[in-house]
């Protein structure tokens, strides 16, 4: 299956999703904080749904992920407890409105540069080095 097919095929799944959960495309943008024109781009199968966007779906209305990329599993995530809402399948413990989560899916998009990842990766190995110095100093001197 090659990528345009791959694109139809999840902006199908994501429409029908879309349905499911009683949303229209501008009210299903509102919530995710995008264009209309975003949404109906994925379901038209021009662009991939960004990352975000699916993490948003699966903690509020629990996509399925394996579901929405092809998977033969149900489309909602099964969560114990009706009605509760499923963790972020994301290492961000950023909430999606938060200012801070679109510095960090910002971040994540440069870091898919392999040369820009590498420089991000350093410079955090040094400012986890300084951290780490700092903290067993602090222990040190409070005697923890």
């Amino acid at each position: 299956m090659c990528e345009l097919d791959i694109k139809k095929e999840i902006g199908r799944r994501f429409r029908v999703f879309r349905k499911a959960i009683g949303k229209k495309q501008i009210q299903l943008a509102r919530e995710i904080g995008v264009s209309p024109s975003a949404i109906s781009f994925i379901e038209r199968g021009t662009s991939f749904p960004k990352i975000n966007y699916i993490d948003f779906l699966h903690r509020n209305y629990r996509l399925n992920i394996d579901w929405l990329l092809g998977g033969e599993v149900p489309m909602f995530s099964v969560v114990k407890g009706e009605g509760k809402k499923c963790d972020s399948f994301l290492s961000c413990h950023v909430a999606c409105h938060d200012p801070l989560y679109v510095m960090y899916m910002e971040l994540m998009e440069l870091m898919q540069v392999s040369v820009v990842e590498r420089e991000i990766l350093g410079e955090l190995s040094q400012i986890k080095s300084t951290f780490k110095n700092k903290l067993k100093t602090l222990r040190e001197k409070n005697g923890v």
